[in-house]
């Protein structure tokens, strides 16, 4: 992102969609290798959309520990070769989806400062009133995995028994920002065998965060 970014001037890095797909677990204590590929950079209106994808490898094993796709928009750099095609981020069908749950959401500046310094995303807009304004926004935005987060926890808890480890797989788009003290909710939908859950998050009437999905793996016992 440094590297495209270079010579180009000013810009807002906005989080536009994330995956996660987990394949194994990671042991406790083991250490971990990361790499870093570009799939794909395309020239919009607003600025430059890109792919990214990480991979996280057992340094041990070899094993492919987890994939992590992350759609970015560069606000305000127009300049970057095209590169690699776009692929839409997935979606999950649910042909008999169970009954929504809602939850009401508390995000304030406090709580999204503290996020962004447990996940160690100190972007301003996040942080800083004055470069959020200068980005284009009214207020600080939350970070758009925080939400997820929100999402996984909760669906944990109602759909999992509490075990955060059975969740193999998410994904979501960020529509909108969330910005504090707006009136926040969380719907969750669960699939008719229980092995997903579809989420959104709507803040300010709108969703901010939609087509969001998380997989559910087997509890302790049933296998994996």
């Amino acid at each position: 992102v440094a590297g495209l970014a270079a010579g180009h001037g000013p810009y807002s890095l906005v989080h536009l969609a994330q995956e996660i797909e987990l394949h194994h677990p990671p042991r406790p204590g083991a250490p971990l290798d990361a790499s870093a590929a570009l799939d794909a950079v395309r020239v919009e209106a607003k600025g430059t959309r890109l792919v990214l994808t990480t991979t996280l490898t057992d340094r041990a094993t070899g094993a492919e520990q987890a994939r992590l796709t992350a759609h970015i928009l560069l606000a305000g750099i127009r300049a970057a070769e095209p590169h690699g095609t776009l692929v839409p981020t997935a979606s999950v069908r649910q042909e008999a989806p169970g009954d929504t749950v809602s939850r009401d959401l508390a995000i304030d500046r406090e709580w999204i400062a503290d996020y962004g310094h447990a996940a160690g995303d100190l972007n301003p807009v996040h942080l800083d009133p004055e470069a959020a304004r200068a980005a284009g926004f009214a207020d600080v935005i939350a970070h758009g995995m925080s939400l997820v987060a929100l999402a996984v926890e909760e669906a944990a808890e109602r759909y999992a028994d509490g075990d955060v480890d059975r969740v193999r797989a998410i994904g979501a788009r960020f529509a909108r920002p969330v910005l504090p003290g707006e009136a926040t909710t969380l719907d969750l939908t669960p699939s008719a065998a229980g092995d997903t859950v579809a989420f959104t998050v709507r803040s300010g009437g709108a969703a901010a965060v939609k087509g969001g999905w998380l997989r559910l793996g087997p509890g302790m016992g049933a296998g994996r």
